[in-house]
């Protein structure tokens, strides 16, 4: 399988969800999907999920037949015509400066995310993003897994997930501050059993 995120945030997703749990058409909104060939869920995409990809500067991405574009703000988008079901696997979201409002914007109260990989920049700035971010998610009850993940040497993101809607056995992969490829290699280590009753 290839696999195309900057960071390994497919990988993330792909291990917990698609190793973990076996669930082959899983959904996911790609906030912040920038190239069409190098970004989060491109990967997923192509072994058979489908989405819902937001740029406000990518150019409408014609081999993407899974899934939905919108070229938008993503601080400003109406989400209410995705809300089809009340659970969507994994939530990339990668705006820069505009994550923060980005994720105010998403109707959290009526849709669950089973894994969210969010920027917050915090090697530039600080705790500007991050801890209004971190609030936010553990105020609907998500667990911060991997905190300040770190690509090349710079704290950038944070990774969670929705205990229950995820393998119990990957809460042991919690760290913080660690490089990316180092929580992948963890997560190939890790033994991971298909739940028999996962959504193919």
């Amino acid at each position: 399988m290839t696999f195309h995120s900057q960071a390994g945030q497919d990988q993330f997703a792909w291990h917990l969800l698609v190793r973990g749990m076996g669930i082959r058409r899983g959904t996911f909104w790609d906030v912040g999907c920038a190239d069409n060939r190098n970004n989060n869920s491109l990967a997923l995409e192509e072994t058979g999920w489908g989405g819902v990809l937001v740029d406000s500067n990518a150019p409408t991405p014609e081999d993407r037949k899974r899934s939905w574009f919108l070229l938008s703000d993503a601080t400003k988008i109406n989400w209410s015509q995705f809300l089809d079901r009340p659970v969507v696997e994994y939530l990339s979201l990668d705006i820069d400066d505009g994550t923060l409002e980005a994720l105010k914007n998403i109707p959290l109260d009526r849709v669950t995310f089973r894994v969210a990989t969010i920027e917050h920049d915090a090697y530039r700035n600080q705790d500007r993003l991050r801890i209004p971010i971190r609030e936010i998610m553990a105020g609907r009850g998500y667990r911060l897994l991997c905190a300040n993940v770190k690509c090349q040497g710079m704290e950038f993101e944070d990774w969670f997930v929705m205990d229950g809607l995820v393998p119990p056995e990957s809460c042991s992969l919690a760290c913080d501050g660690k490089e990316w490829e180092e929580i992948i290699n963890d997560l190939h280590r890790m033994v991971f059993y298909k739940n028999p009753t996962a959504q193919s």
